[in-house]
């Protein structure tokens, strides 16, 4: 459990140091200052259509793709900054790219990302809409800035101009207080490289401390320091539950059990970070844990894409975990049948044998 949690924070420290880094070496024609591009887009897949960016208003067009995971990751943080703004900045989720890694380049991606958000519910809580299929609006932003990376936040200011791009993590709720109330300027700027650097120190602090306290024995001090990230973290909730779950179960079953339980009721919008927990439970040799660890991931993915093949896998993992063969191979047979599929997005070659080899790994288990 140590070396998991602390090789984590050892990641999304890398993820914060590159994210201050990013883009500097790609020439730029499109910066800060400028007057924001148009939105070109296939179709306004959730909320109110935006054709225009209105004079007094602010908005964040953050790209993002349903195979990406930080993307991904970021979604309750965007919710949560979409209500909390509500009225005052509009957040546009602007899928894109969605083929770049399929055997099928002409592919009807809307249907995954229709199905992906409808599925999502509150937990993509914000405007979402699609790039055309030549990548245009990827082109006229991303490229122009010089920027290959996802997910990236641009705010666009009062007056239709870019006034930060950035990664959501960082930065970005700090940058739209600031933007909303006509304070955002140069000092703030430099502000937000100070706080990716806070972030940064802060997380090296706590991974420092949860590792002393798990070698003295500590642990009721090792579980506050857990469940601190649960709470605050933006990145990785999940496998900060599972730390305060380990915790707890290493003197008191029933006390982590009642843990998970509030965990999935008040992450219900959070399934991402519920399936990376469920994951970790289902894996371990107890019995009831692997059984709390499957209904943690069937509560997680019944809000996931029945088209995203992942999610499919994942489950047949599960349960074949739990000892469930019959749904291990009925679910795994799936994800072949989607990755088969010439009318969606298909995965890469080398996904596909991996899920042939799971398939036949259950069945071979069954005989």
């Amino acid at each position: 459990m140590k070396n998991r949690i602390t090789k984590f924070l050892l990641i999304i420290a890398l993820i914060f140091v590159a994210i201050s880094a990013k883009s500097q070496k790609q020439q730029k024609i499109l910066k800060i200052g400028d007057p924001a591009p148009k939105i070109t887009t296939s179709g306004w897949i959730k909320g109110n259509p935006v054709n225009k960016f209105e004079k007094g208003h602010v908005y964040v067009v953050e790209f993002w793709a349903t195979w990406c995971g930080p993307c991904k990751m970021a979604m309750p943080h965007l919710s949560k900054l979409a209500r909390k703004y509500s009225g005052k900045a509009t957040i546009i989720g602007f899928d894109v790219l969605e083929n770049r890694y399929s055997t099928n380049k002409k592919a009807d991606y809307l249907v995954k990302v229709k199905q992906f958000v409808d599925y999502l519910g509150d937990g993509i809580d914000y405007t979402v809409a699609a790039d055309v299929a030549n990548d245009l609006t990827w082109n006229d932003w991303m490229t122009a800035a010089g920027l290959k990376g996802i997910p990236t936040s641009f705010v666009i200011n009062q007056n239709g101009c870019i006034a930060w791009i950035g990664h959501p993590f960082a930065g970005l709720e700090y940058v739209l207080d600031r933007v909303i109330t006509g304070k955002f300027d140069k000092q703030d700027k430099k502000d937000v490289d100070t706080l990716i650097k806070k972030q940064n120190d802060h997380l090296s602090l706590l991974r420092i401390q949860y590792m002393e306290y798990i070698k003295n024995g500590n642990d009721s001090a090792a579980f506050n320091v857990a469940q601190e990230c649960v709470e605050n973290s933006l990145l990785g909730k999940g496998i900060f539950m599972t730390a305060c779950f380990d915790l707890l179960e290493k003197n008191d079953q029933k006390k982590a059990h009642q843990y998970a339980q509030q965990i999935m009721e008040r992450y219900a919008d959070d399934p991402i970070s519920l399936a990376m927990f469920g994951k970790t439970v289902v894996e371990k040799d107890n019995t009831e844990d692997k059984r709390l660890g499957l209904r943690i991931m069937e509560q997680a993915f019944s809000r996931l894409s029945p088209i995203d093949s992942y999610s499919y896998s994942e489950m047949a993992a599960a349960y074949f975990q739990v000892g469930d063969l019959k749904n291990a191979i009925k679910l795994q047979q799936k994800v072949i049948d989607i990755i088969n599929d010439p009318s969606l997005s298909q995965q890469n070659e080398g996904v596909k044998i991996k899920a042939e080899e799971n398939l036949a790994k259950y069945n071979e288990t069954m005989k």
